[in-house]
């Protein structure tokens, strides 16, 4: 995992209700980033039940996602207990 390879931390933003992660790339031949520091955002299991909630609190139809497949297994049970 690119974050753990180059010493960066996971953290959560209680302000978007998202985790992410940050990590810096110094100059590394094998890999594919150029240097700098990055910034990941992802879903997890909080961060999809929250999501919910404010789609339910709205009355929203749906949710979308970007690509399906990355994700860990277990957020699905996060949706299915949820909606």
């Amino acid at each position: 995992m690119l974050v753990k390879r180059h010493s960066g931390t996971i953290i959560f933003d209680t302000k978007s209700q998202s985790p992410k992660a940050i990590f810096t790339v110094n100059h590394d031949k094998k890999g594919p980033l150029p240097s700098g520091t990055y910034t990941l955002w992802f879903e997890n299991e909080q961060s999809l039940r929250a999501k919910i909630k404010l789609a339910q609190k709205y009355n929203l139809k749906g949710l979308g996602s970007w690509s399906l497949g990355q994700e860990d297994a277990s957020v699905w049970n996060t949706v299915f207990k949820n909606i």
